[in-house]
């Protein structure tokens, strides 16, 4: 009598897990609408990092046409150069160039 209770539970227990696990695959329509909607985000985005971009180059290339940057940074070699031959006057025994 045990055998056909248990054998008729394990029957309906599959019959209730079967549709469930039937249903958890979703449909090709929806796989097919969702791969479309990745597809759309993924182009937005990519659109929206080359603009981004395109305005990090402007600014990268307007930085680099400043013309003070270059003034500047010749006046910093033209001192750096003073002040290494002021320091090789120094060790080299002129006192006067070890004032400053």
């Amino acid at each position: 009598m045990k055998r056909p209770v248990k054998a008729a539970l394990l029957l309906a227990c599959a019959a209730a897990v079967l549709p469930a696990a039937v249903q958890a695959r979703p449909s090709e329509e929806f796989l097919r609408r969702d791969r479309a909607e990745i597809q759309r985000l993924n182009r937005e985005a990519a659109a929206r990092f080359a603009r981004r971009d395109a305005g990090y180059r402007r600014e990268a290339e307007a930085s680099q046409d400043n013309g003070d940057y270059a003034k500047a940074r010749a006046k910093y070699e033209r001192d750096m150069a003073q002040w290494r031959a002021r320091v090789a006057a120094c060790n080299g025994g002129d006192w006067s160039a070890c004032d400053r």
